[in-house]
């Protein structure tokens, strides 16, 4: 698209937008800041403006890591140009997704904050300024930003999840666990808040009853998906009952169509090798957890439990130091 306007190809331009445009569409309901950024910028038949087509085309490479510094450019670029309010709106909407894909939390948070100024009534918007005041470091005051919410509406999911992120944030892996299970047991909790659960448990003594239900209800709520039965499979191994873990995990690459263990999958096989006695099996699996390319996504990652036992195995850890 961004080819065909710099030759002045509009037309040609304008074919590709629309064609996109059919199957993206603009999300309804009460919340004006859901969805993806793109249909907020083009409708079909839209005049031929090389100025609109550019920033529609910046809100479709936001949206992947790779090409997302170009679309911020663009779209930083016409912050600064005569603008109506629904069109800044729109281009702070998509600075979020380009900030987060760009590991720009510090703009990021500038923008979320005014787009939750402006919305205060907006769950994406807390959510967002939320993620923000976290990545930023600012963990405390995304806590202050998730307890004032919950004060204004108890048991509020959105709050909850950013308070459990928060703890994990903090490696309080035991608080993130107990804000999760407050929801379940309020009657709130849905396969995700399960599966967390059960994944938490494994950063901390061994796993309760209580978290083996979760990671076993979670498994049935949501069909056997295959993020899931690993979760489950991990759970299984680090009880002890490898047997059923085995199972699990073969169940789950067979679900995800996986010819041979995907990374994480080499933590829950290490666990299991560990648990069975075979010490040097062990460690060569957790030697195939590859570390999480965002560093945001560390400290709940198999990655990092592959690092805590081959330290307490006295192997070679390359745990991070924080």
């Amino acid at each position: 698209m961004l080819d065909r306007v710099a030759a002045n190809d509009l037309s040609g331009a304008r074919v590709l937008l629309d064609w996109l445009r059919e199957d993206m569409h603009l999300t309804g309901g009460d919340d004006p800041l859901v969805g993806v950024p793109f249909p907020r910028f083009w409708t079909k038949g839209k005049d031929l403006d090389a100025a609109k087509m550019k920033l529609a085309a910046a809100a479709i490479l936001v949206m992947r890591e790779n090409t997302a510094p170009r679309g911020v450019s663009i779209l930083e670029a016409a912050r600064n140009t005569s603008l109506s309010d629904p069109e800044k709106t729109n281009i702070a909407f998509a600075l979020t997704y380009g900030y987060q894909r760009s590991r720009l939390y510090e703009k990021g948070l500038a923008v979320s904050s005014e787009l939750n100024q402006q919305y205060p009534e907006s769950d994406n918007a807390f959510r967002l300024r939320a993620f923000y005041l976290r990545a930023s470091g600012k963990i405390q005051e995304s806590d202050q930003l998730a307890q004032e919410r919950l004060n204004r509406i108890p048991l509020d999911l959105d709050a909850m999840h950013q308070l459990s992120d928060n703890a994990i944030a903090r490696e309080d892996y035991a608080k993130a666990r107990a804000v999760l299970q407050e929801i379940v047991d309020n009657g709130k909790g849905g396969p995700r808040d399960l599966n967390q659960i059960g994944w938490l448990s494994l950063f901390g003594e061994k796993p309760n009853e209580s978290d083996v239900e979760a990671a076993l209800k979670s498994a049935q709520l949501s069909n056997n998906a295959w993020g899931v039965l690993h979760t489950l499979g991990c759970v299984y191994a680090e009880i002890g009952k490898l047997k059923e873990a085995r199972e699990v995990l073969v169940q789950a690459m067979d679900s995800a169509k996986f010819d041979e263990p995907e990374s994480d999958f080499w933590y829950a096989f290490g666990r299991i090798a560990e648990q069975a006695g075979e010490r040097e099996s062990a460690l060569a699996d957790y030697a195939r957890v590859t570390e999480p390319e965002n560093p945001l996504d560390l400290l709940a990652s198999a990655y990092r439990l592959a690092q805590i036992r081959i330290k307490a195995m006295g192997g070679p850890a390359k745990c991070h130091d924080r």
